[in-house]
């Protein structure tokens, strides 16, 4: 009985995690769309993110995005880009960026 209860306490903590995931990452597309990106920029960059950074990584950028899509105006948003302070984050959103922005229209 104690095997299948704490089965079931991992199999359910690695559900939550992956939703964890897949929040973030639908955040993040939501986010980087407000910021102006085009559907298949955004999506293509919020997959890449994915791939590119752990789920702590993914959340720091969140948030961070949230701050700049709340700026008053483009000196406000860039601001709160430049308080990022991860340099993972920002590789991962410089690279993710420049991958999409130039691959091609395929949505």
């Amino acid at each position: 009985m104690r095997l299948t209860s704490r089965l079931l306490t991992i199999i359910a903590a690695v559900v939550l995690m992956a939703g964890c995931t897949t929040i973030a990452k639908y955040s993040l597309q939501d986010s980087l769309q407000q910021i102006g990106f085009t559907d298949r920029q955004a999506g293509c960059m919020a997959d890449q993110l994915e791939d590119r950074l752990s789920d702590e990584d993914l959340q720091d950028l969140a948030r961070h995005l949230r701050t700049v899509t709340r700026a008053d105006s483009t000196g406000g948003a860039f601001s709160a880009l430049t308080k990022i302070n991860n340099p993972r984050v920002i590789g991962a959103a410089t690279a993710s960026g420049f991958s999409c922005a130039l691959a091609p229209n395929q949505r």
